[in-house]
């Protein structure tokens, strides 16, 4: 076998994570975007004990994706913890996460709404709950499992060491506040933010005319992110970034040039 035969078989190979996928049971969506997160086929996935599916989509190249995630009507997901960073939009319903700390006596219950943003701190076990009879609850998360996944190879790893970063959490029954406070890695530190569509965005002309954005730092974890909005009729400036940037386009309708 030459050089360049061993080469396009190694990088035909399907990636740690993606291999994982598949013996686990979770569905993967790819391509290069979704229409829909709230009418994306979900499939049944044992581990988190609910419909869901992953969101590996070109331009992430391994880094970060998308988890979209359904909890039925009057039912719970499976207690969860994950050594990966994910920050949770909910798409529609309203409920609760609870979250649990060994310094923390009894859980934090975490009431949320569609339109609500939040983001679990790195390792702490939650369950997400679903207290409507009628109505199912669908939510998305962006996350970097594609990444811990590739660099550990373990699943035993990723979802089940009992370690806690009590730097980041350590029970406190006010942590998910909505309090919007100066930031240094992005515009402004906050845990949690009920509903992302009436959030105050910051202008920033020199990006776009009728461009606004707010940066996020979500729970003191390393992932941040940023909501913005483009007037109508206007454009953001083009520009440049490294892989793994999730976009979810919460209202309106445009395009993008790539």
């Amino acid at each position: 076998m030459s050089l360049d035969d061993a080469s396009a078989k190694r990088y035909a190979r399907k990636s740690v994570f993606l291999e994982w996928c598949e013996k686990d049971g979770l569905s993967v969506i790819g391509g290069y975007g979704v229409e829909d997160l709230k009418t994306a086929p979900l499939k049944y996935w044992e581990r988190l004990g609910g419909p869901a599916a992953y969101c590996h989509l070109e331009g992430s190249q391994g880094f970060v994706g998308l988890l979209i995630a359904e909890i039925p009507a009057g039912k719970s997901l499976k207690p969860f913890r994950h050594m990966c960073e994910e920050q949770v939009l909910i798409l529609s319903g309203r409920s609760a996460t609870q979250f649990w700390s060994v310094a923390g006596k009894e859980p934090i219950t975490h009431e949320w709404q569609s339109g609500s943003l939040f983001s679990p701190p790195l390792n702490v076990k939650h369950q997400h709950h679903n207290g409507s009879a009628a109505e199912p609850v669908r939510f998305a998360t962006a996350n970097n499992l594609p990444l811990v996944m590739n660099v550990y190879n373990s699943p035993d790893f990723v979802f089940n060491v009992p370690y806690e970063f009590t730097d980041r959490f350590a029970g406190q029954k006010d942590f998910f506040s909505s309090e919007l406070k100066p930031g240094q890695e992005e515009d402004r530190v906050v845990n949690f933010i009920p509903d992302l569509n009436a959030v105050a965005l910051d202008p920033h002309p020199e990006r776009g005319i009728g461009f606004s954005r707010l940066g996020i730092h979500l729970s003191g974890n390393s992932m941040v992110g940023h909501i913005m909005a483009i007037e109508s009729g206007t454009y953001k400036k083009a520009h440049r970034h490294g892989p793994g940037a999730q976009v979810i386009v919460i209202a309106g309708k445009g395009y993008s040039l790539m």
